[in-house]
């Protein structure tokens, strides 16, 4: 397709040059990029002047109203990519019960039978932070700092934070964090790396940092005792899921255990830092989806029949990963939690000491069922494929 375009423009330039006065065409060709320039201007001008979006229709916000949280403990989510729970973890041959022991040893209580409704990190992560099916704006906007749970924390006087092992995160709106990492690189960057590298990568878009700049930025903010109530949402890309090429290496497995065990330890140093200098916060660890490693390693509907999906499935894409310190030991009342979008309106609960907050939640119905070839998980339960109408944990107790 572009061998033809580029030939077809070639075609039309040569006959121009031979036939039109090269005054004419030179013109034309100022004309367009002048032309280009100012539109590009015109639309970056417009996208910076926009007003922020209102979150109307957002219940959470309705149900809050202007009331303020009886407590302002800070908040930290921590999330690690394609992190899931040990029954899954057991599917797959790795015991990952070690790890589970040390957060129960540190206070955490755990939610091994959540899964979310979502089987992709934005997907996911911007219906935690909206508390809502709805993405309100790009799907992105909540992840880049413009969620629902951010604006009303800011309204709280929370100082927000945004975390990243990469700008993925920011590709679309930038930043809406009060403090965020790394920061948005500018468009004609990107490009000026791509033309020096010689290769426009379908990655090159997104800028990460060496790891080493992220694990010290997190540090540096956990290791500072904060003079106001902060948000703080940090996303790691360990242990990670699988290269999504629609099939599954040979030691597919094995190099998630090996990620595993770099995402365990981070979690450990990242822990000690937080508690040493913030006993008290609540702290949320978790998960976002499962790490592609059985059938094809990626979306099975091409592939798979639904009567070849079973249990793991479905529990390998969207089982995630749940553990809350809730602030001085607390035992919560209102962790009614069965998928990980059920987070905020639990947290919101305690906080205001309103259950009602719990009625916010969002249907526990799995989104695109082509994902796993039409099965799907409805209030913890399978419908379709080989464990049809059976629970879709079953170590749960």
């Amino acid at each position: 397709m572009q061998i033809a375009i580029f030939s077809g423009v070639f075609l039309v330039g040569l006959l121009c040059d031979k036939h039109v006065s090269r005054k004419f065409v030179h013109g034309v060709v100022l004309l367009y990029f002048v032309s280009n320039g100012v539109s590009q201007y015109i639309a970056v001008v417009q996208k910076d002047s926009t007003p922020v979006r209102t979150d109307t229709g957002s219940e959470l916000i309705a149900q809050v109203g202007s009331r303020v949280p009886l407590t302002k403990p800070n908040i930290y989510l921590l999330v690690y990519d394609a992190y899931v729970a040990q029954e899954t973890m057991q599917g797959y041959g790795i015991d990952n019960n070690i790890q589970e022991k040390y957060l129960q040893d540190q206070g955490f209580t755990l939610y091994p039978d959540t899964y979310s409704v979502a089987g992709f990190t934005v997907g996911t992560m911007s219906r935690v932070l909206n508390a809502s099916m709805d993405f309100y704006g790009d799907s992105r906007s909540a992840v880049s700092g413009r969620s629902i749970v951010s604006n009303l924390l800011q309204s709280f006087g929370c100082e927000t934070h945004g975390i990243f092992w990469s700008d993925f995160f920011f590709r679309i709106d930038g930043s809406g964090y009060d403090v965020s990492y790394p920061p948005p690189r500018a468009a004609h960057l990107l490009i000026a790396k791509a033309i020096f590298m010689g290769e426009f990568r379908f990655d090159i878009e997104y800028d990460n940092p060496p790891r080493t700049k992220f694990e010290d930025h997190k540090k540096s903010v956990f290791g500072k005792r904060s003079t106001r109530p902060r948000f703080v949402y940090t996303h790691d890309n360990i242990p990670g899921h699988s290269q999504n090429s629609g099939k599954c290496r040979p030691n597919e497995s094995e190099l998630y255990a090996k990620r595993l065990q770099l995402a365990n330890e981070e979690m450990k140093r990242n822990l000690t830092e937080i508690l040493q200098a913030d006993p008290q916060a609540l702290i949320i660890i978790a998960g976002d989806h499962g790490p592609y490693l059985t059938k094809n390693c990626h979306e099975t509907g091409k592939e798979y029949t639904l009567d070849e999906i079973g249990r793991l499935d479905i529990q390998d894409r969207y089982g995630t990963f749940l553990a809350i310190k809730w602030p001085h030991g607390e035992v919560p009342v209102n962790d009614d939690i069965t998928v990980l979008q059920d987070v905020f309106p639990a947290i919101f609960a305690e906080l205001f000491g309103d259950a009602g907050l719990l009625d916010i939640r969002v249907p526990p119905t799995t989104t695109r069922p082509q994902c796993i070839s039409g099965a799907s998980v409805s209030q913890g339960m399978i419908h379709g494929g080989m464990d049809d109408g059976e629970p879709l944990f079953l170590n749960s107790d």
